[in-house]
């Protein structure tokens, strides 16, 4: 038994709240998704970029698209890092580390959103 919280680590007799483990793994699940979702968005973009814009006006922009979602792919992989941590542990982490998972996890949404925005903007730029 662990002598400072007098609950034992391991074993059946150990103390998990299974509704904090299930939302963690949810949170885990969504940005593997995310994560999957932001590769196979770079690699269409890097193998049809030519195919389809053979003189696409704001290039640069796609350059910024790749980037962001490069992010989050980096991103989703801390949270999901930092998920894994937080279910091993039960629950019982530090603050800090779950005040980081949920800040990372809300990067990762606002820049997906905003590769997603700027991929629009881009294709309606070219195609219009």
């Amino acid at each position: 038994m662990n002598e400072e919280n007098k609950n034992p680590i391991f074993g059946p007799e150990r103390v998990v709240d299974t509704d904090f483990r299930d939302s963690r793994k949810l949170h885990y699940d969504f940005f593997k998704h995310l994560t999957t979702l932001s590769t196979g968005s770079i690699l269409l973009l890097v193998t049809f970029l030519e195919k389809i814009f053979q003189n696409p006006q704001w290039p640069r922009l796609i350059i910024w698209v790749i980037c962001t979602f490069i992010l989050v792919t980096l991103g989703s992989l801390l949270s999901m890092l930092l998920s894994t941590v937080i279910i091993e542990n039960s629950g019982k982490h530090k603050k800090s580390v779950g005040t980081l998972a949920d800040i990372s996890g809300f990067l990762n949404l606002t820049f997906f959103v905003t590769a997603l925005i700027l991929l629009a903007i881009f294709v309606g730029k070219n195609f219009s």
